[in-house]
């Protein structure tokens, strides 16, 4: 029995063969295949070898020329864009143009763009037949995202910059100010999370690494200084985060209530998760995590189903956005079984003098 790595071998040599060519007879095809094996093959095996070819659903045909040869080919679209995917494949490809939606308007989406067309150009009237009952099966439904057409030209500069090694200058308005700061930064890397763009930089007047939403640059430029390549890594500059902010971790529990402890445990929400189970249905979660506003927000969104064990400051940031609350709701003015918040105390002064470093 021959070597089947012998035979993907003269397959991938055929293919790349025909891409280059118009037509070839199966002379011609022995024998430019031939000069670079060792062991020379007849031209029976090369034709069961280009029959298997298209048995696999490579768009590979014979036909006669205008010489009344006998030549070999690949459909033209296919031969330009040589990408040999079956339907699921090109489908799952395809779904990736809808969850890059949030990139429009970015040169990440155009060449998404280009990409999907090429895909396209490959598909089979009974594959394209096929795509579009997939479609029909599977919804990929997006999350709320910001609007990057807009800033489509803020993406391009700084993703130059960050492969040109040169630093940019910009007017960058902070979440918690109204008014634009001017920066100067050394770019690293773009990352998209939860429905935004954002890239990390190195700030030269605060002389650190920091994140800066896209949407929020009010004006950007291209300077002509360089800076020396350091190196990066966004794992470990996000290791300890559970957002977009940093922040120095801390080791913290939660317990979960039922039903939303089973919910919480069918995902992955952090490296360092670990789940414990107490009592009956109940679970509790250790993390090792910065207290930052964006974890203190995904607390906050589970209510009542989970209570903050440790540490004293997580515990403090509840407590107060739940005063608030309840003063936004007039809750104190409530009836003790309707309004069970209303043995929430208000924090003291301290506690909020404290609340004020974390978020």
């Amino acid at each position: 029995m021959e070597d089947r790595s012998k035979q993907v071998s003269r397959l991938y040599k055929i293919m790349k063969l025909l891409e280059t060519r118009h037509g070839l007879t199966l002379k011609e095809i022995e024998t430019m295949i031939n000069e670079d094996l060792d062991k020379p093959y007849n031209n029976r095996t090369f034709r069961r070898d280009l029959e298997a070819l298209s048995e696999c659903g490579f768009p590979v045909y014979d036909e006669e020329n205008e010489d009344g040869k006998r030549v070999w080919k690949l459909q033209e679209d296919y031969r330009k864009n040589p990408v040999p995917l079956t339907p699921s494949e090109a489908f799952a490809l395809l779904c990736g143009e809808k969850l890059m939606e949030p990139f429009s308007g970015t040169f990440i989406f155009k060449s998404l763009q280009e990409l999907y067309q090429k895909l396209k150009a490959n598909l089979t009237p009974e594959n394209r037949k096929n795509l579009e009952d997939f479609k029909k099966v599977i919804h990929i439904q997006i999350s709320t995202h910001s609007n990057s057409g807009k800033n489509g030209d803020k993406v391009d500069v700084i993703n130059g910059a960050i492969k040109d090694l040169k630093t940019v200058e910009m007017a960058y308005t902070p979440i918690r100010t109204t008014k634009p700061l001017k920066k100067r930064v050394n770019p690293y890397a773009l990352f998209y999370r939860e429905g935004a763009l954002y890239f990390v930089g190195f700030c030269k007047k605060d002389k650190q690494l920091k994140t800066y939403a896209i949407s929020r640059i009010q004006s950007l430029k291209l300077t002509d200084e360089s800076f020396a390549p350091d190196f990066f890594s966004m794992e470990d500059f996000f290791n300890d985060s559970f957002g977009v902010f940093q922040g120095k971790p801390e080791a913290v529990e939660l317990v979960f209530s039922a039903p939303t402890s089973r919910w919480v445990r069918e995902r992955k929400w952090h490296h360092s998760q670990e789940f414990n189970p107490v009592g009956k249905d109940s679970l509790k979660m250790n993390l090792s995590v910065a207290v930052t506003p964006d974890f203190v927000q995904w607390v906050l969104k589970f209510g009542s189903q989970v209570e903050v064990i440790k540490p004293a400051k997580l515990k403090t940031s509840i407590k107060e956005e739940v005063w608030k609350l309840s003063k936004l709701y007039q809750m104190a003015d409530s009836s003790p079984k309707k309004s069970p918040a209303k043995s929430v105390s208000r924090p003291d002064s301290r506690s909020r003098a404290n609340l004020k470093k974390v978020v």
